[in-house]
């Protein structure tokens, strides 16, 4: 087998070794694959690439059974069309895309390293209300006096914090109209959380890229959040803030790489067919790395706190999460589950089995059932949503639990 640390300089690129597992075999065979998280109408492109003549050959796409039990993979015949390869010893394979596009001969272009892309993306500064909110945060002994003080210095901040806790989420029989007030009714964790996550909110960029919709992006967000928080109440946590802000903001990275990735992210965002494959998937394949990755790289480049851009980093790694080793980790495992809630767009909910089963055994038995939670989240959002001008989603979450099961190949 070749080492792929001693591959011709053409071909070898730190990228390719970590983006793409590399895969030994004889000439025109697969045996096993290791490509985890396939899922069914999903097309896979790879490519043959010769070490001796440095040539690349596209094969042909692929449909696979929806998330195949791993290691069991098809077997694949891999046709080429330019004659005989070299001897088996001397040629790897390697996944390079998921997503549709047109086969035949191409270009392997290297894919952008995180740090690179964000850092070329000149991420946006916080403002200076939400930063010193942080710093105030640090310290134990501030309270709604040194935390009013920021707020106040921001009209904008101060109007949208009075609209939020004056709003029928909170239910206050009197209108509050005094900021230090508001932060002794509802508590500092609430009023940071929310005044950061608003400051977030308004730095997005809007990328013209396909089927993507911001406001769509923030109304999943927000279901999320309300589900974390109240998920990890359920499984014992006393605060759940830091959970509904995580929630919050763990999509945030993806209008960012949109904007700077707008052709591979159309094409990510259309093979994602409406949930049937997760975003987060396609990601790995194509970059190398997740939207959950760059969220956490720009909560630390923001300053935030360690354990909060780890409950966002993680968020898509449920899997991992629910093993022993994890157990505890109620936090990650809250904003891991929310992740598999529904997108706002989906007309089918393709993950509900995986979310059941996995909420069941977090429960076990504590709390509401899945029916009662989810019309909590529900009202929750009706009357929440309002305050972030956002609209009802398309579909509730007692709608999508409740739905007929989604057809199979």
């Amino acid at each position: 087998m070749p080492d792929y640390r001693n591959l011709p300089p053409s071909i070898y690129n730190p990228l390719y070794i970590n983006n793409f597992r590399q895969i030994v075999s004889p000439p025109n065979l697969i045996e096993r694959w290791p490509f985890r998280n396939t899922h069914r109408a999903a097309r896979c492109r790879f490519a043959t690439v010769d070490l001796q003549q440095r040539a690349v050959q596209v094969g042909t796409n692929l449909c696979l059974q929806r998330q195949t039990p791993w290691p069991r993979f098809q077997r694949v015949e891999v046709p080429h069309s330019r004659g005989p390869l070299t001897p088996w010893s001397g040629v790897s394979l390697f996944i390079l895309a998921y997503g549709s596009g047109a086969l035949g001969m191409t270009t392997v272009k290297p894919s952008p390293g995180l740090k690179e892309l964000l850092n070329t993306a000149q991420l946006p500064a916080l403002p200076q209300s939400a930063i010193r909110l942080l710093e105030l945060s640090q310290n134990p002994d501030n309270g709604p006096a040194e935390f009013a003080v920021p707020i106040e210095s921001d009209p904008g901040l101060t109007g949208q914090v009075l609209k939020f806790v004056n709003s029928s989420y909170f239910g206050f029989s009197r209108e509050i109209s005094s900021v230090k007030l508001a932060i002794t009714l509802v508590g500092i964790r609430t009023i940071k959380n929310f005044a950061l996550w608003s400051a977030v909110f308004s730095l997005m960029p809007n990328p013209k890229c396909g089927p993507f919709d911001l406001k769509s992006l923030w109304q999943d967000s927000l279901r999320r959040g309300l589900f974390a928080r109240a998920f990890g109440k359920l499984l014992g946590l006393k605060e759940g803030e830091e959970l509904f802000a995580a929630s919050l903001l763990q999509d945030m990275a993806i209008p960012l790489l949109a904007k700077e990735q707008p052709q591979r992210y159309l094409k990510l965002f259309e093979s994602r067919t409406h949930g049937e494959a997760r975003l987060s998937d396609l990601e790995r394949a194509e970059f190398g790395w997740t939207h959950a990755e760059a969220a956490g790289y720009m909560a630390r480049h923001w300053s935030l706190p360690e354990e909060f851009a780890k409950l966002i980093e993680w968020h898509t790694e449920l899997d991992k999460l629910m093993t022993p080793e994890y157990s505890k980790e109620i936090g990650k495992l809250s904003v891991a589950l929310s992740a598999l809630l529904p997108a706002n767009n989906d007309e089918q909910w393709y993950e509900r089995e995986k979310f059941v089963a996995s909420y069941e055994k977090l429960a076990n038995g504590r709390g509401k059932s899945i029916a009662d939670l989810f019309g909590q989240i529900d009202a929750e959002f009706a009357e929440f949503a309002p305050v972030l001008k956002l609209a009802a989603p398309a579909r509730s979450l007692v709608a999508h639990l409740t739905a007929e099961e989604p057809a199979k190949a």
